[in-house]
Parts: C-alpha cells; sequence; structure tokens
C-alpha cells in the first residue's frame, strides 16, 4: 500500500479532502458515477468503487493517533483491499477529472 502512494502526494491529498468535504460516501457514489462518460475507457465504475472503499479505509486510519495502531489497521487489511488501494493509485489522476468535470 505504501509504495502505491509513494510520491503521490496528489493522490493522497484528494482523499483527504473526500474525508473533509464528505459525510456520506453514498452521496459521493452517485456523485462520481453521475459523471462518469460511458465512452471514456480509461476509467469504470470498478474504479470509482475502489476509489470510494479505499477513502472509507483511509477514513478510519485518520481515527488512530499513534503509528502502531495504523500499522495494525493495514496489517488486517486483506489482499483484496491492498488491490483496491492500488488500483487507485494507478487511476487517481482519472478520477480527479471526474470529480472535477461540471
Amino acid at each position: 500500500m505504501f509504495t502505491s502512494f509513494y510520491e503521490k502526494k496528489e493522490a493522497l491529498d484528494f482523499l483527504i479532502s473526500k474525508i473533509n468535504t464528505s459525510n456520506e460516501s453514498d452521496k459521493l457514489i452517485i456523485m462520481i458515477k453521475g459523471k462518469l462518460d460511458p465512452t471514456n475507457r480509461s476509467i469504470s465504475i470498478k474504479d470509482i468503487d475502489d476509489t470510494i472503499e479505499s477513502l472509507g479505509h483511509f477514513k478510519n486510519l485518520t481515527f488512530f493517533n499513534d503509528s502502531s495502531k495504523i500499522m495494525d489497521y493495514l496489517k488486517e487489511l486483506d489482499e483484496e483491499n491492498i488491490k483496491k488501494f492500488k488500483r487507485y493509485s494507478k487511476k487517481y489522476t482519472s478520477i480527479f477529472e471526474l470529480d472535477r468535470k461540471n
């Protein structure tokens, strides 16, 4: 997970901004999916779902004040959740563009 976000401050900043501005991930899902262009093949609904799930895990990490608790939480994530973080880190620029789209 850490290598997925290495030198990708923008990807982390995006997650942080969404944590601070969105009370409900369902609203965020509806908003971003509503902006999805069916002809755009660079991003899919699965990519958006991965982003939302990554957002949820990232939000959980913000509750910990101790780095050892953060590490314990990350160790408990299964391989599929780690893969979702990796997929998000590869697609975050497309997610940004979609989020900014009017």
